[in-house]
Formats: C-alpha cells, structure tokens, sequence
C-alpha cells in the first residue's frame, strides 16, 4: 500500500511540474518519491525472499553430523 501510494504521488507531482510554471520542487519531490517507492519494493522483495528461503532451506534436507570416509 505504501509503494503504491509513494508511486501515484510521484507522477502527480510530475504531471504538476510539467504544467507549472517554476516545477523544480515538483519534479524534485517526483523523483524523491520515486526512489522511495523503490526503496520500499526492493525492501519488501529481500525481507520476503529471506524468510521463503530460511524456511525452506531449513525443512528441506537435514545436513550430515560427520563426514563418513571408507577405510582403504
């Protein structure tokens, strides 16, 4: 919800300095809102990767006590 927020905010603050005369704090507030919107997604993609992969990885397979060598 957050992103989606950040990211519709973002285009209409380009939309807003597009049309305003003297729009350099619009665009500026455009591409701020933009790279948090990719913050908080890439933010959220990592977070929610990590706990897939740590449940996953830990439920899969048990790892072996010892390493077992043949005697010659």
């Amino acid at each position: 919800m957050r992103s989606k927020l950040l990211f519709w905010l973002a285009v209409a603050m380009a939309v807003t300095g597009m049309y305003s005369p003297d729009g350099n704090l619009f665009f500026f507030l455009a591409v701020h809102s933009s790279m948090l919107t990719i913050g908080f997604v890439l933010h959220r993609r990592e977070k929610g990767g990590r706990k897939a992969l740590m449940a996953s990885a830990s439920s899969a397979k048990r790892a072996p006590s010892a390493i077992q060598t043949k005697p010659a």
